[in-house]
C-alpha cells in the first residue's frame, strides 16, 4: 500500500501519538481537581515506567518488536503505548470507587476492564501495515503467534494485560492504605514507586506465568489453555460486578464524567481507526467489544441517574 508520510513516519501512526497526547493531558487535567492530586499524578508516572520496563523486556525476550519509526520512544517501546495504557488504568481507578465494591475486589475488576479496552485497542493498531525498506510492518509485530486468538492476536497477550494492571493496582491500593495508615508526606512519594517494583517481581514471578496460560501444567503460548484463563480471570470479574452490583454510588457527572468519556472515546477512535486503514480482521473484534462496553457504560449511566433522582427526592 502507498503509505502517507510524515518525517518518515505514516501519518496514521502520527494520528495516534497525537490522541495519546491528549489523553495525557485530560488525564492531567482531571487528577489536578481530585484529592491527593499529586499522589495520582505519581501513580499515572510511575506505572509510565512500569510499562515502559515491561513493554522493553517484551522486545529484548522477542515476543514482539515495535516498529522504531515514530516521533516518540521510551527505548523501544513508544510513548503513545505507555500513555494510552496509563489513561486507561487511571480512567478505571476511577470508576472503581464509583462501583463501590470490597477494596480486595477492585484489582481484578481494574484488570478486567483495561484488558476489555485493548481487546478493540490492539486489533486495530497491529493491522496498521506500512511498507519500510521492502517489507510491511505493523505498528507493532508478534515474533510468535499460533492460529486463532481474537483476531489473530493471542489470547496471552490480553491476559497479559490483565495481569500486569492488577498487580499494579493491588500495589497501589496498599500503597494508599500505608499513606492513611501513617499519615506521612513520604509514604504518599515513595508508594507509586514502590508499587513498580513488587509489580514488576509479580509480572516475572511463576503466579503470572500460570495465570496467564496455565504454565507449567501446560506448554507457555498454547491457545486452548491461554483461552480457558481469560476466560477464568474474565469470569471472576464478571461475578464481582453482578454480586456486588446494588453498590454503586451515583457517578457525579459534573467532575467525573471522564470515566465514561475516555474508554469510549478510545473505543469510538479505534472503530473509525480500523475502518479508515480496511484492516477487516480487526473489524468483528472491535466492534463486538465496543458495542458491549457502551451497553455497560449505559447501564451505569442509567442506574446512576436514578439513584441520584432518588438521593435528591
Amino acid at each position: 500500500m502507498n503509505s502517507i508520510m510524515l518525517f518518515g513516519s505514516p501519518i496514521s501512526w502520527v494520528v495516534t501519538e497525537i490522541f495519546s497526547l491528549v489523553l495525557l493531558f485530560v488525564c492531567i487535567i482531571h487528577m489536578s481537581k481530585q484529592q491527593n492530586s499529586l499522589n495520582k499524578l505519581l501513580e499515572y508516572f510511575a506505572f509510565i515506567i512500569l510499562a515502559g520496563i515491561f513493554e522493553n523486556l517484551g522486545v529484548y525476550f522477542k515476543d514482539y518488536v515495535y516498529d522504531l519509526h515514530r516521533y516518540m520512544m521510551i527505548g523501544k517501546v513508544p510513548l503513545e503505548v505507555l500513555i494510552v495504557e496509563a489513561s486507561i488504568l487511571y480512567a478505571a481507578f476511577v470508576l472503581v470507587d464509583y462501583l463501590n465494591i470490597p477494596t480486595w475486589s477492585k484489582p481484578i475488576v481494574i484488570g478486567f476492564f483495561t484488558s476489555v479496552q485493548d481487546i478493540s485497542l490492539d486489533p486495530a493498531a497491529i493491522y496498521d501495515m506500512h511498507l519500510f525498506d521492502g517489507k510491511m510492518s505493523g505498528q507493532w509485530n508478534w515474533t510468535f503467534r499460533y492460529d486463532g486468538g481474537i483476531a489473530g492476536i493471542k489470547y496471552q497477550n490480553f491476559s497479559g494485560w490483565f495481569t500486569m494492571m492488577m498487580f499494579f493496582a493491588a500495589s497501589v491500593y496498599i500503597g494508599r492504605w500505608l499513606y492513611v495508615k501513617y499519615n506521612k508526606k513520604s509514604v504518599g512519594f515513595i508508594y507509586p514507586f514502590v508499587a513498580i517494583i513488587t509489580s514488576l517481581l509479580l509480572i516475572v514471578s511463576p503466579i503470572n506465568v500460570f495465570l496467564i496460560g496455565a504454565t507449567p501444567i501446560f506448554p507457555m503460548n498454547q491457545e486452548i489453555p491461554g483461552l480457558v484463563m481469560l476466560i477464568l480471570k474474565y469470569g471472576v470479574a464478571v461475578a464481582i460486578l453482578i454480586i456486588y452490583r446494588k453498590r454503586l454510588i451515583p457517578i457525579d457527572l459534573s467532575k467525573d464524567k471522564f470515566v465514561f468519556l475516555l474508554p469510549i472515546s478510545l473505543h469510538l477512535f479505534d472503530v473509525v481507526y480500523a475502518l479508515i486503514m480496511g484492516t477487516k480482521i480487526a473489524y468483528v473484534a472491535v466492534i463486538t467489544i465496543s458495542v458491549i462496553h457502551f451497553i455497560y457504560f449505559y447501564y451505569l449511566y442509567s442506574k446512576s441517574k436514578k439513584l441520584s433522582a432518588i438521593k435528591a427526592n
